[in-house]
């Protein structure tokens, strides 16, 4: 049932048109030897990145908070954040970071028993020592603080009383300068899974989360517009392989930049041991479908499909400058067609289908090296991709 589900959701994505479209997401390069950094939070002009991590040693997982600064020529070595915001006494382990907008207030959750709030200021040079949220937030177990661009809403996940099972993602108001008894984000978000991680762009729309079936289940990430009445949508999938699982990886941990065009996530493969990484996506302006409006997207495009090698689905984008006719095949090493996934006239814009790697009969393709060609018009771009059992 779970594979027919799936199915269905990629057909979906494959024909549908996305008024938000995203590009593959790529790893940045923090110049560490860590082995685990997760759960990115970016500040309001994109010049630090917060995240945890763990020490140098592999097999103790994220525990500690740290930041790292843009330069010239790109993201300079982490910078732990200090003893005083992080407990490296009492065995307490700090995770989810969310920098406000105003690069003064930082929200984390802590961990011994269970997961709480906490916040800590940035004052005369220095973080203060953090504080807990009051029994209002932190009366059941609660991570994953996002906050609004104003800092009046705070939302968080939690298993608290109420929800729809699992994790679920809720909302708290601050009023008179405290924190309201928190609302369930609703069932356009929330359902019978695990719902995580939130975090919201600085229009107070653009909302992202994670969600997972079950804890030995592929993580996905979703993408919700408040206010719009519209279910979230599943923008980036993770892979799920049956045990022994070489071959998974999750996206996990979202953070939606300020101004709404970067998606900073965490790709985790599956390894003997535990390693994640940062990854960021960039918003693809337009509408797939619909024209594009970016005068300087000029030239034909097609971006590597994603994930590649792959097993079940990939992804495919590409990029029409103009309107025109436009085909987009795989073929065989042979050079024989093997899938046909698009062929018909399109507007100029942004396109994104899946391939699932069936033939034109709707057979699975054997194992091996395949080629995506673009064409349309004069021009032609060809991508290599490989098919995995």
């Amino acid at each position: 049932m779970r594979n027919i589900l799936l199915s269905v959701l990629f057909v979906l994505a494959a024909n549908m048109a996305f008024s938000d479209s995203w590009t593959t997401p790529t790893g940045i390069n923090l110049n560490s030897t860590f082995y685990v950094h997760e759960m990115p939070s970016i500040n309001h002009d994109e010049t630090k990145l917060f995240f945890s991590s763990d020490t140098a040693s592999i097999g103790g997982g994220p525990g500690y908070l740290f930041y790292s600064v843009i330069t010239d020529s790109g993201w300079g070595m982490p910078i732990f954040l200090g003893n005083i915001v992080n407990d490296t006494i009492s065995g307490h382990i700090q995770s989810s970071p969310c920098i406000g907008y105003d690069d003064t207030t930082l929200y984390f959750a802590r961990s011994y028993v269970n997961d709480s709030i906490w916040v800590t200021y940035y004052t005369n040079g220095d973080w203060l020592l953090p504080q807990p949220l009051d029994s209002t937030i932190n009366k059941f177990p609660a991570g994953g603080p996002a906050v609004s661009y104003d800092g009046q809403r705070l939302y968080f996940h939690s298993t608290r009383s109420g929800g729809y099972g699992g994790y679920d993602i809720w909302m708290s108001q601050k009023t008179g300068g405290a924190w309201q008894e928190p609302v369930n984000m609703g069932p356009e978000i929330n359902t019978s899974f695990n719902e995580k991680e939130p975090s919201i762009a600085g229009n107070d729309s653009d909302f992202v989360f994670w969600r997972s079936e079950n804890d030995s289940d592929t993580c996905n990430i979703w993408h919700y517009k408040i206010g719009s009445g519209e279910q979230a949508e599943c923008i980036f999938y993770g892979h799920y392989v049956p045990y022994p699982h070489f071959g998974s990886y999750e996206y996990e941990f979202p953070c939606i930049s300020w101004d709404g065009q970067k998606i900073y996530i965490t790709y985790a493969p599956f390894n003997t041991e535990r390693i994640s990484y940062i990854y960021v996506s960039n918003k693809i302006t337009g509408v797939a479908g619909k024209p594009e409006n970016n005068n300087s997207k000029t030239t034909l495009s097609l971006s590597p499909n994603f994930p590649n090698p792959f097993s079940q689905f990939t992804g495919i984008s590409y990029q029409l400058p103009v309107t025109g006719h436009v085909n987009l095949s795989i073929y065989n090493i042979a050079g024989q067609l093997v899938r046909t996934l698009a062929n018909e006239d399109k507007m100029a814009g942004s396109y994104q289908v899946i391939w699932n790697g069936n033939d034109e009969s709707n057979k699975k393709a054997a194992q091996g090296v395949y080629f995506c060609k673009l064409q349309s018009g004069n021009g032609q771009i060809i991508q290599k991709m490989v098919l995995i059992k």
